[in-house]
């Protein structure tokens, strides 16, 4: 039987159509993948195939419409007999001269035959497809790693995610892909491979901290170019949760909006295209990504950004992280591997990298959001007061912004939370200074609380005489022995008592019950404050550290004294 695809053929059993892609208005493009499948799906013997050398109005190639028949993944067709039926002798393209003679012929209708035609042996076929494919002129690298990559994203999500959903999307993928002879060969070449068994231990976990992960994020912004490459991808990825994508050029990213979301996921170049190498180093900060981190960084430094890009280069990483990236991740290029064990390991890294980013922001982002509401509080006490809150504020954000490095841990403790919980604790004392009064006159220190004046200290010659406003059964609880009164000093509006004024503004601010809970737990607090060794001595350290728990409690109970205020 001989099947032709040229409608000005007549010397054909069977006819059909070749397939093109829907670009209405615009010179039609084959699908050449698609186009041979029908050949597949043919029950007799095929004893030759008719092309055409040219079609009218379409960007139609027969050397794309051979090669695509020599990658079938039918071995019977990919060896068939084909005649390119050219009436007006008009095929101009030198790499077709690869094909002539290994079962392919040029021909004019009228003396169209396939005897003459020379059978394709094994080992011919074998040559001719190591020629196929091997580069693709019109992508860059770059541009093969965002085709790829998706499909490589969802491929993997679908293999470990159990859902069958995914399969469908992974299908239409591949059919994509196989339009490319680049990417055709790229899939064969992997069939052909022994398919990487995933450890079931590797597997848990997987599916595991992708769990997490999903559950972890309410709102998720990808800003990336490509995104009508990627963004079936991230969707995969993001299963059921609320993301918003932007290309960064026609649907630019708002970043005065960066608060309202939970992670970002920024690609590396938003509007140009990848050069050298030396050229890239040399303008890496410059890239247009780059200069989007630094505007979201600026906006809000408590969201976690994950940069992202296509090149593999280490200077592309160290950069974005210098830059307050707080991850990065490479997206899956065919020019690295093609291997399942190196996408597994790819997709699991970027799964790992938006899961360490995420609870690392679970535990900190609550600081700096409390952080935030009592410096707000504050915007009524003198300007030098909300000064050195919002200095502190930045101290402790430059802080804890960036997850420690396991070997920073293990060598020198968690000096991050011991830095931020002795600056947190200093903050009372701001609150202090702006609730706090000195009547020069007569020497009465008050305490302005809900605008109601109290009366702490009376000041004679530079020393505190002492009103029985705080009970000695709450001096007791909170540690205090006796208010500080034999100090001399210029100012002695600074020599108050700290904790004692601390424990008065808590029983005047909290109900009954839950004054007492505060104050027995600021004194355990003030236990972990006292003995770390950087603030006493090494003897009356006892090893203790203060934890994120502590840290939440400590700014709570300030942040609800900064409320009253």
């Amino acid at each position: 039987m001989i099947v032709s695809f040229d409608a000005l053929s007549k010397k054909y059993d069977t006819f059909l159509d070749i397939y093109y892609k829907d670009t209405p208005g615009k010179r039609k493009t084959p699908l050449y993948s698609q186009t041979i499948k029908q050949l597949e799906s043919i029950n007799k013997p095929i004893s030759g195939v008719i092309i055409p050398a040219d079609l009218d109005r379409v960007d139609y190639n027969p050397r794309k419409m051979i090669e695509h028949i020599r990658l079938s993944s039918s071995d019977f067709v990919k060896k068939t007999k084909v005649v390119i039926n050219d009436l007006k002798n008009i095929i101009n393209d030198h790499r077709l001269e690869d094909h002539i003679g290994y079962g392919i012929d040029i021909k004019n209708d009228s003396n169209l035959n396939f005897d003459d035609v020379d059978e394709l042996t094994d080992n011919d076929l074998k040559k001719i497809i190591s020629l196929i494919g091997i580069r693709d002129d019109s992508m860059t690298t770059h541009n093969q790693a965002n085709i790829w990559g998706p499909y490589r994203l969802i491929k993997q999500i679908s293999m470990l995610d159990n859902n069958d959903s995914y399969n469908q999307l992974v299908d239409q993928y591949e059919s994509d892909l196989s339009e490319s002879l680049f990417f055709k060969k790229l899939l064969i070449q992997e069939s052909q491979t022994d398919v990487y068994q995933i450890p079931d231990n590797d597997r848990t976990t997987f599916n595991a901290r992708l769990k997490r992960l999903r559950e972890s994020i309410s709102k998720v912004a990808i800003i990336d170019d490509e995104i009508d490459k990627w963004g079936c991808a991230y969707k995969t990825l993001f299963n059921g949760i609320n993301t918003d994508y932007f290309d960064g050029r026609t649907n630019s990213f708002n970043s005065e909006k960066t608060s309202e979301y939970d992670l970002i996921i920024l690609d590396l170049r938003l509007k140009e295209k990848a050069q050298n190498d030396e050229i890239d180093q040399l303008n890496i900060e410059n890239l247009s990504g780059m200069l989007v981190l630094d505007k979201l960084k600026k906006a809000d430094p408590t969201v976690p950004v994950i940069m992202c890009t296509a090149s593999n280069k280490a200077w592309s990483h160290d950069a974005a992280i210098s830059k307050g990236a707080d991850g990065f991740w490479t997206k899956e290029s065919p020019t690295v591997s093609i291997g399942m064990d190196y996408s597994f390991h790819n997709t699991f890294d970027l799964i790992n990298v938006c899961t360490s980013v995420m609870e690392w922001s679970s535990k900190v982002r609550p600081i700096f959001n409390k952080l935030s509401d009592i410096e707000s509080y504050l915007k009524k006490a003198p300007t030098f007061i909300q000064k050195r809150v919002e200095n502190k504020y930045k101290l402790i954000v430059g802080e804890l912004m960036k997850k420690p490095i396991n070997y920073n841990q293990q060598s020198f403790s968690n000096n991050s939370l011991i830095f931020s919980f002795i600056t947190i604790w200093s903050i009372i004392n701001d609150i202090q200074d702006f609730v706090l009064k000195l009547n020069k006159k007569n020497g009465k220190l008050f305490c302005t609380i809900k605008n109601s004046r109290h009366h702490i200290y009376t000041v004679k010659n530079n020393r505190y005489e002492i009103e029985s406003i705080i009970e000695n059964k709450i001096k007791k609880s909170q540690g205090i022995s006796k208010m500080a009164q034999y100090y001399n000093s210029p100012d002695p509006k600074w020599m108050h008592d700290e904790n004692a004024v601390t424990a008065f503004l808590v029983i005047n601010i909290f109900k009954k019950q839950m004054h007492q809970n505060h104050l027995s737990r600021l004194k355990d607090l003030r236990y972990i404050r006292n003995h770390i060794n950087i603030i006493h001595s090494e003897k009356h350290s006892l090893g203790k550290f203060p934890n994120f728990l502590d840290i939440y409690d400590l700014l709570d109970i300030y942040y609800e004294i900064a409320k009253k205020m």
